[in-house]
């Protein structure tokens, strides 16, 4: 048996100190408060505030909480007049809590920020499958254990080793790759096939099959790990919607990777004999 390692694209962050969900939450608030008090200097100092903290966390971020941060973000966003970052950011925050509306004393009717708000679809997720961690981690993406990341808008990542402590968080835009990881693929040990075969096993091809196979049998189990959550009645009625969206896309895409696997299986076939 072998390993084969994936290194993804790494960030340098830096961290002072150590931060909790408590700190993020204050710190939240802290950008409300001084964002409704028209307080732009504090704001602005609440909201880097909020990215200093965010690689510093120790533990699990909430969902609500993160769809706090991408809408403060998004706010400051609008306020230095990047349109799109924010526009990427609020559909974060709407794929979270899709029901979600700004209280008028926050953000009044005409207001730039609510026009930017519902400006960008959530039709089009660009779901991408991630790979789970070698030391038997999982990610969570906006406060949701997860295999999948969204490419259309921003995400807070936070990767979980295999017993359970955070390892890395990440406030990403679409185009930020994730944080550098190891994943372990398991192949079989292609040293003992030998004697008789009439033809040599196209390593590559069994490669292939196998990282094929690992990937479908993933993205099938978090279909049904979705579906589980969608099913489970403490599940807030909020995140109904986008729960069967997700587990409705999982299905669709291990269904492609199942196929795909075949396709890769009759090649064998057809190479080695």
């Amino acid at each position: 048996m072998f390993v084969i390692w994936l290194a993804l694209a790494s960030l340098t962050w830096a961290c002072d100190d150590p931060a909790d969900s408590t700190q993020l939450t204050a710190a939240v608030k802290d950008a409300e408060g001084t964002f409704s008090g028209l307080d732009i200097v504090a704001f602005k100092e609440a909201t880097d505030r909020i990215q200093t903290l965010l690689p510093c966390m120790v533990d699990p971020i909430p969902s609500n909480v993160a769809a706090e941060v991408h809408r403060f973000l998004g706010i400051r966003a609008v306020g230095d007049r990047d349109e799109a970052q924010a526009e990427q950011m609020f559909a974060a925050a709407r794929m979270i809590e899709p029901e979600y509306e700004f209280p008028a004393g926050l953000i009044p009717e005409g207001n730039p920020v609510r026009e930017a708000y519902s400006r960008l679809s959530l039709d089009q997720p660009l779901w991408q499958f991630v790979p789970p961690p070698a030391d038997g981690g999982y990610f969570q993406f906006d406060g949701q254990v997860e295999g999948m990341r969204s490419r259309a808008w921003h995400a807070l990542v936070q990767r979980f080793d295999g017993t359970g402590r955070v390892v890395d968080t990440r406030y990403l835009a679409p185009t930020d790759p994730l944080p550098e990881y190891a994943v372990l693929v398991e192949s079989p040990d292609l040293d003992s096939l030998h004697g008789d075969l009439p033809k040599p096993m196209p390593t590559a091809l069994v490669l292939a099959i196998v990282a094929s196979g690992l990937t479908t049998g993933a993205l099938y189990g978090a279909a049904g790990l979705t579906e589980a959550r969608f099913k489970n009645p403490n599940t807030p009625d909020d995140q109904l919607d986008p729960l069967a969206r997700r587990a409705n896309t999982l299905v669709i895409a291990s269904g492609v990777g199942s196929a795909a696997t075949v396709g890769l299986g009759v090649g064998l076939i057809a190479v080695r004999w």
